[in-house]
């Protein structure tokens, strides 16, 4: 999968505690608010059927067991020859958003997305 955009790599971080007898209403079951988290958006990209994919869906459908499925993903920009030029590991990141795209490939089972909004924790430049 690719994405020809990337916006909010953000330095700052949002803790999630676990539940506590202080804080009970504070956990990965009930995050902050979404506007109070830093927001990583995808943008205008080809993807295929995969597991991330299904998280997306899963996510956005509302089909949740009780906590929210967070993720660490990696996000690679790459250079003219495809090679990694900067990449950074985003923690504990969850998807609130997306938009579909009018472009689909069945024969080859790819379809666009015109973005994915991300929530998470925080993210990571990883050094060489």
């Amino acid at each position: 999968m690719w994405f020809q955009e990337v916006s909010g790599i953000d330095a700052g971080s949002v803790p999630l505690d676990e539940p506590s007898s202080e804080r009970p209403n504070f956990s990965l079951h009930n995050p902050p608010p979404l506007s109070a988290q830093p927001k990583l958006t995808l943008k205008r990209g080809i993807l295929r059927r995969t597991k991330f994919w299904d998280w997306v869906e899963m996510m956005h459908q509302g089909n949740l067991s009780g906590a929210i499925e967070t993720r660490t993903m990696t996000l690679s920009l790459q250079d003219e020859e495809g090679l990694p030029a900067a990449v950074w590991t985003v923690h504990q990141a969850f998807p609130v958003r997306y938009t579909a795209a009018p472009l689909a490939n069945a024969s080859r089972d790819e379809f666009a997305v015109e973005s994915i909004e991300f929530v998470y924790q925080s993210i990571v430049l990883q050094t060489r």
